[in-house]
């Protein structure tokens, strides 16, 4: 009988562990990875930015990336608001866009709310 119970409690705290590991590794995976050799910002469907230099581009997918985020459930409304506008990445592959939200600074991206706290409404005004 105890046998079993420290095999239950093996088990369990294996699961557990297990568990653990993808949810740490969840929360720390690049959500961006890619080589891009242009971004472009839009706001309110009209182009504000185009960057080309890697190194920017680099650093705002750092930032992204490194910031903290959250899980959302997809499960009706997120926001109350629409996007204020659009980061465009692309190279000569692939083109992904990825909504931000000028209240927040928040940049949405699958299932993952990421505060970022860009001010790009702000700043390239």
């Amino acid at each position: 009988m105890v046998r079993w119970k420290k095999l239950s409690l093996t088990i369990i705290a294996f699961l557990a562990s297990i568990f653990l590991i993808m949810v740490i590794a969840a929360y720390h995976y690049n959500i961006i990875d890619g080589d891009y050799d242009k971004l472009t910002i839009t706001k309110m469907d009209k182009t504000v930015a185009i960057i080309t230099n890697k190194a920017a581009i680099e650093e705002i997918i750092d930032r992204i990336n490194d910031s903290p985020r959250r899980f959302l459930r997809k499960t009706g409304f997120t926001y109350d608001y629409l996007p204020y506008g659009f980061l465009i990445f692309e190279n000569e592959e692939e083109k992904v866009e990825h909504a931000f939200y000028l209240f927040k600074g928040n940049i949405v991206i699958g299932y993952w709310d990421i505060d970022t706290k860009f001010e790009f409404a702000k700043d390239l005004e």
